[in-house]
């Protein structure tokens, strides 16, 4: 591409990048003016049954086996609706962006949402430094019902979309991304999400992005994956209270590289997802720190000193603490919360010996063309969660109890790598091992004439689009090596049939493998 193409290409790139995210900006926060709009006279009776809930819970309750891993945070719950009640109508802008609430510093064991809501009691505390953008579901549903409402309904949504993801992955023949999914949601007990708004809204953004990557993800060419995840990023600080973040980010962008056109190189999935770790990235720092520009010029007051004191805070740790002591601390108390580690010496027992079995069946049953890069891309992905942990060592430290959900991107990258290691077909077909499989090699230039002439001499096999002859491609070995061929599995007469690429030392394709069960 020319110079003078490359660069007005870039710049349209730009142009449009900078116009989606004025666009998403300005829709974030007439949202949250649309929910200060909303009568307080309207919502005071279902608000004062919500204040009724919490006002004998605990901030940091367990609500069942007095687990860490079923701990809720009524703190965080109390105080966005606190922020919500006490958005003002007549001075929208100014209440969105200073998110003012009531605290009672006099009584620690509840943050004074009680009070604010039933005796009137002024706001005296700002939480400026997120968006708070849930509070527009919180405003509205409180015309209809009260928190106990929302959990229920916040339910019912994660069941839904859970089960809307899984039906796709299932109809698009996704299986293996569905086991690994299922799996990797178990582990970080999802049971409790719902029941604490806190955690509920990442996960529901996370479920409806993964949605969105399966329906349009197996599009060939499908130019606006930037704008996809610039929009993500964004609309994560947006809903987020600093939980799980991460997961927006990872589970779709996993769940994309895995399904993405069987084509596609090492190098290609490589800048993708790099592309798209980039833009997320640009979204998610540009939308935080749009918040706080925005704060300062509309309350007329530099807010970033109050703003940079709580960064010192989670970004350094413990004063009395080196920070590697608080970042490795923190990492382990969330290792410690994953399911069944969470259940002590009985559940560490348990999980190691899942951990063998997992080893000793990629061990048994590996490829015998693996495709290092692809596995390379996941292990980096599934990483970043922890990395997550060491930046933000002090909260991560604190409160390890719901933050450790992050993992279920690690997880998630763990089950697509044990199902790129694992030949699936050695294990379905065979009760001893590879030893009862056939293998028969067949000269590139030859095989369609010959496949043609003695089929007989193969057997009945699935062979992808052979008619065609779409597989013949040459290409370099790292192309071929991370193909990921898609390959129909044909169940003919009982008999279950795959296909081998082989590439050979002059980078090109010379041979293929017929696999049939003897």
């Amino acid at each position: 591409m020319r110079p003078n193409v490359l660069g007005r290409s870039l710049f349209l790139t730009l142009f449009r990048c900078l116009i989606l995210y004025g666009a998403t900006t300005a829709a974030a926060i007439l949202l949250l003016i649309s929910a200060a709009w909303i009568p307080g006279r309207a919502i005071r009776e279902n608000m004062i049954s919500s204040a009724n809930y919490f006002e004998n819970k605990p901030f940091y309750g367990s609500s069942f086996l007095d687990n860490d891993i079923f701990r809720y945070d009524t703190y965080a719950d109390e105080t966005l609706l606190s922020i919500a009640w006490y958005l003002d109508a007549e001075h929208p802008l100014k209440s969105v962006m200073q998110a003012m609430f009531f605290e009672d510093l006099n009584d620690m064991q509840h943050t004074g949402f009680y009070e604010a809501i039933v005796h009137d009691r002024p706001a005296n505390t700002q939480y400026i430094r997120y968006w708070h953008g849930s509070v527009l579901p919180v405003r509205v549903f409180h015309l209809f019902g009260d928190i106990r409402g929302l959990f229920k309904l916040n339910a019912i949504l994660f069941v839904l979309l859970t089960a809307a993801l899984a039906l796709l992955l299932w109809k698009k023949q996704r299986r293996a991304e569905l086991v690994a999914f299922v799996i990797s949601l178990l582990v970080v007990n999802p049971f409790a999400v719902p029941f604490t708004l806190e955690y509920t809204w990442m996960f529901l953004w996370m479920l409806c992005m993964s949605i969105t990557v399966v329906v349009l993800g197996d599009r060939e060419h499908f130019p606006y994956w930037n704008d996809f995840f610039l929009v993500n990023g964004m609309l994560t600080v947006y809903w987020d209270f600093l939980t799980t973040e991460t997961i927006t980010l990872l589970i779709p962008l996993l769940l994309l590289l895995s399904i993405r056109e069987p084509h596609s190189s090492n190098r290609d999935n490589r800048l993708f997802a790099f592309r798209s770790c980039l833009m997320w990235g640009v979204g998610y720092v540009g939308m935080w720190v749009t918040k706080w520009v925005m704060a300062s010029l509309v309350l007329g007051e530099n807010v970033m000193p109050y703003v940079t004191e709580h960064i010192q805070e989670r970004l350094l740790g413990h004063p009395k603490a080196a920070w590697y002591v608080v970042a490795f601390s923190a990492i382990r108390r969330n290792l410690k919360n994953l399911f069944p580690w969470c259940f002590g010496t009985a559940g560490a027992a348990v999980g190691m010996v899942i951990v063998f079995l997992l080893i000793y069946l990629t061990y048994l049953f590996h490829r015998d063309c693996i495709d290092w890069g692809r596995i390379g891309l996941y292990a980096l992905l599934g990483m970043i969660p922890y990395i997550r942990y060491m930046v933000l060592a002090n909260h991560s430290y604190l409160h390890f109890f719901f933050t450790y959900r992050a993992q279920i991107a690690t997880i998630f990258a763990l089950g697509l790598i044990v199902c790129e290691v694992v030949d699936w077909e050695a294990l379905h077909t065979s009760k001893k091992g590879r030893e009862q499989s056939m293998i028969k090699k067949v000269n590139i230039k030859t095989t369609i004439q010959d496949y043609k002439k003695n089929k007989e001499n193969y057997g009945k096999v699935a062979i992808y689009d052979i008619a065609h002859t779409t597989i013949i491609r040459e290409g370099s070995e790292e192309d071929w090596l991370s193909l990921r061929l898609e390959v129909e599995k044909a169940n003919v007469d009982g008999e279950v049939y795959h296909l081998v690429i082989v590439p050979n030392s002059e980078n090109q394709i010379r041979s293929f493998s017929l696999g049939a069960r003897i």
